[in-house]
């Protein structure tokens, strides 16, 4: 079974998410625990980007996409154009809002969200 890049990439970065999320055992919980804090659990920020997961981000793991942000802050994702799925995947986030633009290589399209970091 081959496994694609952007497959293992999901993978190791879902793997490592639940490693850096996993908070101390029961044993650590104190019975007189009030707050998150307390129970051992760790904010709701992603441990990998430091910030919370934002609609366009929960949205584009569902496809396996890498979050990036441009110079100016901007969130937006790669697709490569000979993605069978590509086309309905670019209608879907135009009609949330993104726009799309061909990437200079010809071979990605770049979806951007309008959402600044």
């Amino acid at each position: 079974m081959r496994i694609a890049r952007r497959q293992l990439r999901r993978i190791i970065k879902e793997e490592y998410r639940k490693i850096l999320l996993e908070g101390p055992g029961v044993d650590a919980i104190s019975p007189t625990a009030r707050n998150s804090r307390e129970l051992g659990r760790r904010d709701t920020a992603d441990p990998i980007r430091g910030e919370d997961d934002s609609n366009w981000v929960i949205w584009a793991e569902q496809y396996g996409f890498d979050p990036n942000y441009d110079n100016e802050g901007q969130l937006h994702f790669y697709v490569e154009a000979d993605w069978p799925e590509a086309e309905g995947v670019l209608d879907e986030a135009e009609s949330m809002g993104a726009s799309i633009e061909n990437s200079l290589d010809g071979y990605n399209w770049i979806i951007y969200t309008g959402e600044y970091r």
